[in-house]
């Protein structure tokens, strides 16, 4: 299974919309398949309100190891009563076949979430053309946390890391 997971900000606060749905413009899919361009979500399905500005929406994947391609249409009305609507496109891998055996929150596919999440940006907007990246400094320690990880994995996969023995002299 694969979840899409976006949270919605407004000037740096979590704010619900009017309606957040899996949509391309052209209304053809919601979730597609990068591989064969296979609709894997209907065009229109809603995601489910986790929280104020949390959205989330789980599917099955037909197979593992694909990567996914998906659009959310977001409609928001403003304190002027002015409804406007955004669509941003993202792409999402979806489950791994190195994955099917552990849990969400093992650190693999913690260290995968938060690579993911600094691909996309912090904030789009929509047809005004906003989008706002994470900043630098932000994007620095998360490349620093990833190839931590992945040096650490190294280490552990060739047995290395910190031994405890106990040395005894020759004679004691």
């Amino acid at each position: 299974m694969t979840t899409i997971r976006r949270t919605i900000r407004i000037d740096d606060v979590l704010t619900d919309m009017d309606s957040v749905l899996l949509r391309d413009k052209d209304g053809t899919y919601g979730v597609k398949r990068n591989d064969t361009g296979e609709v894997v979500v209907a065009a229109g399905t809603a995601m489910t309100k986790e929280s104020t500005g949390v959205y989330t929406h789980t599917f099955d994947d037909p197979a593992l190891d694909l990567t996914y391609t998906y659009v959310l249409q977001v409609t928001y009305t403003d304190d002027d009563g002015r409804t406007e609507v955004y669509w941003s496109e993202f792409t999402i891998p979806g489950a791994q076949a190195a994955d099917a055996e552990t849990e969400d929150d093992t650190p693999a596919s913690i260290a995968a979430a938060i690579t993911e999440s600094a691909k996309g940006p912090r904030r789009a907007r929509g047809e005004a053309g906003e989008v706002e990246q994470h900043p630098i400094p932000d994007l620095i320690a998360a490349d620093k946390y990833a190839r931590s990880r992945a040096a650490a994995d190294r280490a552990a996969d060739r047995g290395l890391g910190v031994k405890f023995v106990q040395l005894r002299p020759p004679g004691a």
